[in-house]
């Protein structure tokens, strides 16, 4: 696994996987692979999570947080929007899934889903994300009660060697939010001030990264949410859609299937440590920003290919450009607070 030559090379050439290997094509197994994370056994757990991470050092992560209730401030960017949720927010749940850069994945439980405290007379929420990840089984309740206390998960991250270290790659889809609400756990801090300050940051925590969403930018695969793309690809998924866990796995697929079937193992470092949304590159290509909210961030929460206030009236959306686009839907700040 080839990172630089000189500072500079064209593409990072990946082992391939035989047919036989494919997580796509393997049947499902018979116990899911995916552990329900609790405070109770957290500590058992990320214990397994650390022991697996010499061999098993691809991290694929999805997170579910609570929307976007804060509106871009005035003058502000799209890394100063990112900034006030992810300061003033809470995560709920991480979902971490565990592999081999070729596509390997551990016998038994591959993913861990980390239920974090959360207390809905407390903590902020968007009624439409509670709407959505109360639909898609998350158990507030629960997480009330027996949720792991966000600073018991960070400083683990730190004791299993998840974060600052150099051996691991991450794979995220769309992951901008996810990956910086993992840095705030992590340094306990609120995000820098600037962008440039916050991928420094990024970059010292998790120092090697792909975005899948800046991979398919040039790939001949339609636009779309993570289910959308999978289900096009045919990549069975395991769980609920809209939990971390089953998230964490499906993105973990899809890297793995692009990798092999797309690009021939060679990952272009055009991608490398580059959000989908931030960054000239990605901003370049993908112009569509409206007021400084870039549409596909609103995926996690939303279905594809309908009009919100039609098909899903009780979710709450914004009153105004609600067309989906299948990817995201078009918004405003002035629209969505």
């Amino acid at each position: 696994y080839q990172r630089r030559v000189h500072g500079i090379i064209k593409s990072i050439k990946l082992p391939s996987m035989s047919v036989s290997g494919n997580p796509r094509l393997t049947s499902p197994p018979s116990i899911t692979p995916i552990v329900d994370v609790w405070a109770h056994n957290f500590a058992e757990e990320i214990k397994k999570v650390s022991a697996l991470l010499d061999r098993y050092r691809c991290i694929t992560i999805d997170t579910e947080f609570p929307g976007f209730p804060y509106k871009t401030p005035v003058n502000g960017n799209e890394y100063s929007r990112i900034k006030i949720n992810v300061d003033n927010l809470k995560l709920i749940q991480v979902g971490i899934t565990l592999s081999t850069i070729n596509g390997e994945f551990p016998a038994g439980p591959n993913t861990w889903q980390f239920n974090l405290s959360f207390d809905m007379g407390v903590d902020e929420i968007a009624s439409f994300a509670l709407d959505l990840l109360t639909t898609a089984g998350i158990d507030f309740g629960k997480l009330k009660k027996e949720g792991i206390h966000p600073n018991t998960f960070a400083e683990h991250l730190f004791s299993s060697g998840l974060v600052l270290n150099e051996d691991l790659t991450w794979v995220i889809y769309r992951g901008t939010y996810d990956l910086f609400y993992l840095l705030k756990l992590a340094t306990a801090q609120p995000l820098p001030e600037s962008f440039p300050a916050g991928m420094d940051c990024l970059n010292k925590y998790f120092p090697h990264f792909f975005d899948i969403k800046c991979m398919l930018q040039d790939l001949p695969i339609p636009e779309g949410s993570l289910s959308s793309i999978a289900n096009y690809l045919k990549i069975p998924r395991i769980g609920i859609q809209h939990q971390a866990g089953s998230d964490s796995l499906t993105t973990a697929k899809l890297f793995f299937c692009l990798k092999d079937d797309y690009m021939h193992s060679a990952i272009n470092t055009k991608y490398y440590n580059v959000l989908h949304g931030l960054g000239e590159k990605v901003i370049k290509t993908y112009p569509d920003v409206y007021d400084g909210i870039y549409s596909g961030y609103y995926d996690q929460f939303m279905p594809d290919a309908y009009y919100a206030d039609t098909m899903y009236p009780s979710m709450n959306y914004p009153t105004s450009y609600q067309k989906i686009y299948g990817y995201g839907f078009e918004a405003t700040a002035e629209n969505y607070q």
